[in-house]
């Protein structure tokens, strides 16, 4: 009777990004680093305007938003001082982007709306696509996922005509991540695979850890579709394999992640991968990466991750006939789903769709505006 009444429910919830208490020290340590090198440039100096949204992005991890905001309308009044707009579209975009996080939406139209004006007072094509990147990304989170392709392919010819700096390859990899997330959405294989791959092989020529991390879920994703569509069982072990080298890469760099909750992410995937595509053999999987998320949710304060775990042990605890110590774990996802409606931060800020079957929550990758990118 239980699992029926949540067999109805289909939440769509933004993953909440806060520091795992057992890492709080790595995380400490990069904001601190980035604190650091925003300070030794000169206010006012185009330097300290482009090391903004990385700083920015750490105090948004570390619960200081409105320090976040504070320093980017600082440094927007500098900006707006300068005869070429780049600096100032840059700044205005990535305002938005985190006005929208919070589902301000007189702010972050406005701030969108400058953007925009200011991109066109610069001649710069890498400004130019990260505001059509931008505003791409605002649209995707506004259900309009036509509009949102065409300015991603928008910023992608931009970015073609730019010449290379250090931050061209990264952002070209976001819009493929975004564009990934869309065709897959839209069951087109052929073009989620396409930018699935090109996203790796930047990830992979860098070598840049939380790049990487993000391509492998994207290909875990891609495979995990792949089988869904054709039950062909090379596919789903090779999700497996992706999902894996995600989890892997996180350990191997934890002190390079300012994302922590990015490990508990995975480990859903892969405890929901095991449970609905794999043998009953491998329940032990199950429950190791079920638990793996709930402990990693609950150190985070993300409670959504917490709520998918006990949503997918409840379910194994149903399978072992064991109905009372799954309604505990049942109450207790939902008590955990309802814990904070407040819009959270996300990956890279993540905006991700969880979906309840019988209260098994199935996080389905969806790699948005990756803000730890902002360069």
């Amino acid at each position: 009777m239980l699992i029926n009444f949540f067999s109805f429910l289909r939440l769509y919830i933004t993953i909440l990004c806060f520091v795992l208490a057992g890492q709080a020290a790595s995380a400490q340590e990069l904001h601190h680093s980035l604190e650091q090198q925003y300070k030794k440039y000169h206010p006012g100096s185009t330097q300290r305007m482009l090391m903004t949204g990385k700083y920015a992005q750490a105090l948004f991890f570390n619960k200081q938003q409105d320090k976040a905001f504070g320093i980017l309308n600082e440094n927007i009044a500098y900006a707006r001082k300068i005869k070429d707009g780049k600096y100032a579209a840059y700044l205005y975009i990535i305002t938005a982007i985190n006005y929208r996080l919070l589902d301000d939406v007189k702010a972050y139209e406005n701030a969108s709306r400058l953007a925009q004006f200011y991109e066109a007072k610069t001649k710069d094509p890498e400004t130019k696509g990260y505001v059509a990147y931008g505003i791409g990304w605002l649209h995707e989170r506004n259900n309009k996922e036509a509009e949102a392709v065409r300015y991603f392919l928008k910023a992608l010819s931009f970015y073609e005509k730019a010449p290379h700096s250090e931050s061209l390859n990264s952002r070209k990899a976001s819009v493929y991540r975004e564009l990934n997330s869309i065709y897959a959405d839209w069951n087109d294989y052929e073009l989620q695979e396409k930018y699935s791959k090109l996203s790796l092989e930047i990830a992979l020529q860098q070598n840049d850890p939380m790049s990487l991390f993000d391509s492998y879920m994207a290909m875990g994703y891609l495979y995990e579709k792949r089988y869904e569509s054709t039950r062909n069982k090379a596919f789903i072990h090779q999700a497996e394999s992706y999902y894996i080298r995600a989890v892997e890469t996180y350990k191997a760099h934890k002190a390079d992640m300012p994302i922590p909750s990015n490990l508990s992410f995975v480990a859903i995937n892969l405890a929901n991968l095991y449970l609905n595509y794999f043998p009953d053999s491998y329940q032990d999987k199950v429950l190791y990466y079920a638990n793996l998320a709930k402990t990693q949710g609950i150190a985070t304060g993300n409670h959504d991750h917490a709520a998918s775990a006990n949503g997918l042990l409840a379910e194994i605890a149903l399978k072992n006939h064991h109905p009372e110590q799954a309604k505990q774990y049942l109450m207790t996802a939902l008590a955990e789903a309802e814990y904070d409606k407040v819009p959270a931060l996300i990956s890279s800020f993540q905006f991700s769709k969880i979906s309840h079957s019988c209260f098994k929550m199935k996080i389905i990758l969806k790699r948005p505006y990756s803000t730890r990118k902002l360069m």
